[in-house]
């Protein structure tokens, strides 16, 4: 989104907004997540696979962002190290979505 604004100003306008939607969005699910490394429960649900790939992109954008959220990081790396998405990562089966994070 921000790549295709050629405005300077704009840019960096939108680029404030989004910093703001995700600081206030992470922080509502930083409140709401478990401590033990998933979302809700003590196993690996469909709801932690969709946050992995959102703060896949929002780290993407912007590294470092999950440090200010240490319950949502430890899912991020809980889902990770599951032994079959790590296996998937590494078989590139993700290539076309990564960007070196």
């Amino acid at each position: 989104m921000l790549d295709f604004t050629p405005d300077e100003k704009e840019k960096e306008e939108k680029a404030k907004e989004v910093d703001q939607l995700i600081e206030e969005k992470l922080g509502k699910c930083e409140k709401l997540s478990g401590s033990n490394g998933y979302l809700v429960g003590n196993s690996l649900l469909w709801c932690d696979l969709v946050f992995y790939n959102i703060a896949y992109y929002i780290e993407a954008y912007k590294p470092g962002t999950l440090q200010n959220y240490p319950k949502l990081a430890k899912v991020y790396a809980t889902v990770k190290a599951n032994p079959r998405i790590a296996k998937w990562i590494a078989e590139g089966q993700a290539g076309h979505y990564q960007y070196g994070v």
